[in-house]
């Protein structure tokens, strides 16, 4: 016979005083288990329904881990769905120097990643070597890292002194963190300088992880 009651789980339940069916129960219970334990895959239209999908209609539980295979990521269930594997979003290098001709206030785009966000945390790293090519005396730069225009964190700000005659370069490292939101975005490592093309940006690299 079929199910006449779901659990909890969706898990099919059987009368003790219904006419058992040897090819109907087992291949019933088969099927539960091979749908659920504490791990389901499925696409993300079915987990965001919050229901096990095998027809039972029974909600998802605490503690339920789901391997979306619309996103190739793993979310757990705790009052809602929490990414549990970091992805690489996107990454960006700059492959030649980049000479710094925006002024402070003013930002000078360096490096850009346009990507798709599930709407998870956006770790946003980037490294770059900042120099300035004697240009006749000491130079600030400012670094910053904007998502669809708006400023993530901080500004970070580079004092490279200027040895007569010669460059110096610093290592400049940005750290920064947003949460966007499902869709497209637009992350930019931008540059400034206290004076227009007094320094130049090599070896740049940033790369977006959601975690």
């Amino acid at each position: 016979m079929a199910a006449e009651t779901y659990g909890t789980k969706g898990n099919p339940q059987f009368s003790a005083s219904g006419a058992p069916q040897v090819d109907v129960d087992p291949q019933q219970a088969g099927e539960y288990a091979a749908v659920v334990g504490n791990n389901i895959v499925g696409t993300t239209a079915q987990r965001t329904a919050n229901v096990v999908p095998n027809g039972s209609g029974k909600a998802v539980w605490t503690g339920l881990r789901w391997f979306d295979s619309s996103l190739n990521a793993v979310f757990e269930y705790i009052g809602g769905w929490v990414r549990r594997q970091v992805m690489r979003v996107g990454r960006a290098r700059l492959t030649t120097a980049t000479v710094v001709t925006a002024a402070s206030p003013s930002w000078m785009d360096i490096l850009t990643v346009t990507a798709d966000s599930t709407g998870g945390i956006c770790m946003i790293d980037v490294a770059a070597n900042v120099y300035n090519p004697n240009s006749g005396g000491v130079r600030t730069a400012g670094l910053r890292v904007v998502c669809d225009g708006t400023q993530v964190d901080d500004i970070w700000q580079l004092d490279i002194p200027n040895p007569g005659g010669a460059s110096a370069g610093v290592h400049g490292v940005v750290r920064a963190e947003s949460t966007p939101g499902v869709g497209t975005h637009t992350w930019k490592f931008q540059a400034n300088a206290s004076a227009a093309s007094s320094v130049s940006i090599r070896s740049a690299v940033m790369t977006v992880q959601e975690v």
